[in-house]
């Protein structure tokens, strides 16, 4: 198993041996009956649609709040796929890892024009730890400690851009991505959607990092 990692000008690519995933308890549901596996259903089917109304919900309130220069910032992505939905955390960086310290992502969706621009807290260690492409096809991938991905801050009341992100992601590989900076794009593309923010933009600097914390989440065990 090799990895190769370049500067934060270019990308990695990493391809381990595939994981299975944890199959729970077959021989549990083998043995219940039909209704009782589809009450089973329905209530982790409601378990789920609550936690994520809950989780918009939160979201949806933090956007609703007035905007604190004092305290927030904007963060400016381009992303690559821009079907993609990208969640940003937060959490406490250290020279080589990051360990998330809330559970609701600082923002979670989709680019808007090929870029993220996203009101997050200001003076605080921010990692992108998941994506998922559309469709039902694969699930998300989230970033676990053998794999990097950006770690960006941005000061209160200023708006950083801080690149265009490209994503990978073949068959049985795990995603790894490239980088560009193409900062008169991202420049056009705040003022001509966003005009509180113009004249406001400005480069941003970030390194990657290897998050610890979500481990488990695509399927194998740690």
């Amino acid at each position: 198993m090799g990895a190769s990692i370049r500067s934060n000008a270019g990308g990695y690519e990493f391809r381990p041996p595939l994981c299975e995933k944890v199959p729970g308890d077959r021989a549990g549901a083998e043995n219940r009956g039909p209704a009782t596996l589809d009450s089973a259903r329905m209530t982790n089917r409601t378990r789920l649609l609550l936690l994520a109304g809950l989780a918009l919900a939160a979201l949806a309130q933090a956007r609703d709040k007035p905007y604190d220069p004092a305290a927030e910032g904007y963060v400016v992505i381009g992303i690559a796929p821009g079907d993609y939905v990208v969640e940003i955390s937060v959490g406490d960086a250290d020279d080589k890892l990051w360990t998330g310290t809330k559970s609701r992502p600082a923002f979670a969706g989709r680019p808007k024009d090929g870029y993220i621009v996203a009101r997050v807290p200001a003076n605080t260690d921010l990692a992108i730890t998941r994506i998922r492409p559309p469709g039902k096809r694969r699930s998300g991938w989230t970033w676990c400690r053998t794999t990097f991905t950006p770690l960006l801050k941005v000061a209160p009341g200023h708006v950083a851009y801080f690149a265009d992100i490209t994503y990978h992601w073949p068959e049985d590989f795990e995603p790894w991505f490239t980088t560009a900076i193409d900062f008169d794009r991202a420049r056009a593309h705040v003022e001509a959607n966003y005009p509180q923010l113009r004249g406001l933009i400005e480069q941003g600097e970030w390194r990657t990092v290897r998050p610890q914390t979500g481990c488990g989440a695509n399927g194998s065990v740690s």
